[in-house]
């Protein structure tokens, strides 16, 4: 029976494994892709371990046998992260939200000072923690790991809820979707940690095999409908009292226009939501309203959208024009972020555009 539990771990590890590498591939500017596949990733790692140690499959350098440790500090900021991103209220990384991930650096770097002081340490095996009479060093390691994680989802699951109604509950299907995954991922967990604190092996199973399960689950749904995580923040905002109240939107288009047209603010590379709200007069997060409630965009498309426009003016403009001029000319800092930009707006990359408009000229 074990073996047979192991074999769907396997399964579940290799299947997360395989939906990073898929993701990876992907083209696109939406920054839910990226903690997509930090999770994934993690996740495929963090449950192979289990597996290799229940099969008495260890590393010759024992330091790779805890490697795993550092991964579940980076589960928690991300999946905190990817929430902002459902509910449209991520408009970027700023230093506090890699400030998220210090704790796992932290943890690396501390296994790495410790082997190099006391390699003996890491002859501990993980999978000791079921059978060993005393709790290892390394195994307080891991409970702390469980209480990030938990207080890490916990606070997610809080941000969430906070941006609900109960209206929105009881009319929106893909909001009962979402509250029906926090609550079956906090049993997950809870099961998981649970088998671990209680040095229970079964249980901890258990709860792998139903964090694995609800994840295939999840990514399966969302690529048959989309739609529903992806609409989840206009969703969200149809039933919040408006914070725009008080505001002058005609006045404030015609200032936005302004800015972006005239002073062409779109160019410069750090440019941030709240840094835009400041020189127009108003909280980061009336404009982010503004934003999705007016334009049916995130702040991302909304800069992307002014910086493609007036790449292709300068391209059409300049039969010389150099891509690379032209991508730091409009506010980008890299050609890579440029081109993916650039064909999620007009659908071609830019050497297309130019072949384009080398045929029609």
């Amino acid at each position: 029976m074990m073996e047979f539990k192991l074999q769907a771990i396997s399964f579940g590890s290799m299947f997360l494994f395989l939906v990073a590498l898929r993701l990876f591939f992907v083209k696109t500017s939406d920054p839910r892709k990226y903690f997509e596949i930090i999770i994934a990733m993690s996740a495929s790692l963090v449950f192979t371990y289990p597996v290799l140690n229940q099969r008495g499959i260890f590393f010759g350098i024992a330091l790779l046998n805890h490697l795993y440790l550092p991964v579940y500090f980076v589960f928690g900021p991300s999946i905190y992260l990817l929430t902002l991103c459902f509910l449209g209220k991520f408009e970027g990384m700023t230093r506090n939200r890699y400030l998220l991930f210090a704790p796992a650096v932290l943890v690396l770097a501390v296994e790495l000072a410790a082997y190099a002081i006391h390699p003996a340490l890491f002859d501990h095996r993980p999978i000791d923690i079921f059978s060993a009479e005393t709790l290892h060093p390394l195994d307080y390691a891991e409970f702390i790991g469980f209480a990030f994680n938990g207080a890490f989802f916990g606070y997610t699951a809080l941000v969430f809820l906070k941006s609900v109604t109960l209206e929105s509950i009881r009319r929106e299907k893909s909001i009962r979707l979402v509250l029906f995954e926090i609550t079956c991922v906090s049993i997950g967990m809870g099961i998981t940690a649970g088998g671990y604190v209680f040095r229970n092996k079964d249980l901890a199973v258990y709860g792998i095999l139903s964090l694995l399960l609800l994840a295939i689950i999840a990514y399966i749904f969302t690529e048959y409908h989309e739609s529903a995580y992806g609409e989840i923040g206009r969703v969200v905002e149809r039933y919040q009292k408006s914070r725009l109240e008080g505001v002058d939107i005609g006045r404030l288009e015609r200032d936005i226009e302004r800015r972006m047209n005239a002073e062409k603010l779109f160019t410069e590379d750090s440019l941030t939501l709240a840094g835009l709200a400041e020189r127009l007069g108003i909280r980061p997060y009336q404009l982010s309203e503004y934003l999705n409630s007016n334009r049916q965009m995130n702040f991302s498309r909304f800069i992307n959208e002014y910086r493609i426009a007036e790449a292709c003016r300068l391209l059409l403009e300049d039969s010389e024009a150099n891509i690379i001029h032209v991508a730091y000319a409009v506010g980008y800092n890299s050609k890579a972020n440029f081109n993916l930009a650039f064909k999620t707006i007009t659908g071609m990359t830019p050497s297309d555009f130019l072949k384009k408009k080398g045929k029609k000229s």
